[in-house]
């Protein structure tokens, strides 16, 4: 690697020790939702900290190939644990920033992390707006991400994302390290301008309206 990979994400980030009988930062804030219909801890580091200690401790990785920039609502203890793995070198975290400067931010990564919730009983509890602003920025996606899942089967048609199981710690590994390693493949990759264009809302309006009146009809 000639310059530095970077890997970004900018909003907010949960935090997770390991612990899943614990209740977490999803559950007390959207304490409407039954958790037990998705498992958040993947909505946090945690899995991917430890994918990035173990390239770290194999030389695969040091301060001057690779560092991931996290920024906006990220709960602090992610830093602690950081800290505790050895990989804080690797790690750059700040607060909240404007719509504006989050693009600019998001453009000069290298590729993007998206950490996406798990089905546990049921379906997801949404797809995230997130997914529609990184598509937009076109930048790789390292996504940790069910690919039956809604947010997994758009991530899969936009032809820059790259999935990994959120738990699994030796493939996100590994797709890590081949997102590092063949950069320029994936980088020179974009989304189809058609598929951007189904994510239009104006599209989005005329299909709804569609279904209505087929509804409407029958």
């Amino acid at each position: 690697m000639g310059t530095k990979f970077i890997l970004g994400y900018g909003g907010s980030l949960a935090y997770f020790d390991g612990n899943a009988n614990k209740d977490g930062w999803f559950r007390r804030l959207f304490w409407t939702y039954n958790h037990q219909h998705s498992d958040s801890s993947t909505r946090s580091p945690y899995y991917l900290f430890h994918a990035v200690k173990f390239l770290k401790e194999n030389a695969l990785i040091n301060v001057h190939n690779f560092q991931m920039q996290f920024w906006g609502a990220i709960d602090m203890r992610n830093l602690k644990l950081a800290k505790e793995l050895g990989i804080d070198d690797l790690l750059e975290v700040s607060g909240q920033i404007s719509k504006t400067a989050t693009r600019d931010k998001l453009n000069a990564c290298s590729a993007l992390f998206l950490p996406l919730e798990s089905k546990g009983i049921g379906e997801p509890l949404f797809i995230p707006g997130k997914l529609f602003e990184y598509f937009f920025i076109g930048k790789p996606i390292l996504a940790l991400a069910e690919a039956n899942s809604d947010a997994g089967k758009l991530l899969v048609k936009s032809n820059i994302a790259i999935l990994t199981n959120g738990k699994d710690i030796n493939q996100i590994s590994k797709v890590l390290m081949e997102l590092i390693t063949n950069y320029k493949f994936y980088d020179g990759k974009s989304t189809d301008e058609g598929f951007l264009e189904s994510l239009n809302w104006r599209h989005m309006a005329k299909k709804i309206a569609k279904e209505f009146d087929i509804l409407l009809e029958s």
